[in-house]
């Protein structure tokens, strides 16, 4: 996930009154401190170091943190849109296609795509979910 601590206090074009970007560590802080949730939540942040064998690190940074905010939007009715990402599909060499019951089937090359591929097969195992508007 990427560090916007710096840009959250030196830089306001990162803030108008249609967005606000926060520091993954202020999150969660600045939305138990507000009785006004966001209208939308977009989540594009991960630890996507490929590089990187701690499975801890994407636990906490990808699965735990997208779980926490997941369970907020639905709590808040908040909708909620995230990122996924083309490296829960490993080096498989059949069609790449995107149908969900093939998701649990594929194998991620690194524990970036497998924190990737638990959380996608995790929303498609919820009940109570974000509301979707367009």
């Amino acid at each position: 996930m990427d560090d916007f601590t710096k840009l959250e206090k030196e830089n306001n074009r990162w803030r108008n009154e249609q967005v606000t970007c926060v520091a993954r560590d202020n999150l969660f802080v600045r939305l138990d401190q507000t009785t006004i949730f966001p209208e939308l939540i977009i989540h594009m942040g991960a630890r996507t170091d490929t590089s990187e064998f701690d499975e801890d690190i994407f636990d906490r940074l990808n699965l735990g943190y997208s779980k926490k905010l997941w369970h907020r939007c639905t709590t808040h009715q908040v909708p909620f849109i995230y990122a996924s990402s083309a490296a829960t599909y490993g080096a498989e060499e059949k069609n790449f296609a995107d149908h969900e019951d093939q998701m649990p089937r594929l194998k991620p090359l690194n524990p970036y795509g497998r924190s990737k591929q638990l959380f996608d097969i995790r929303v498609l195992g919820q009940q109570k979910t974000p509301p979707f508007r367009v």
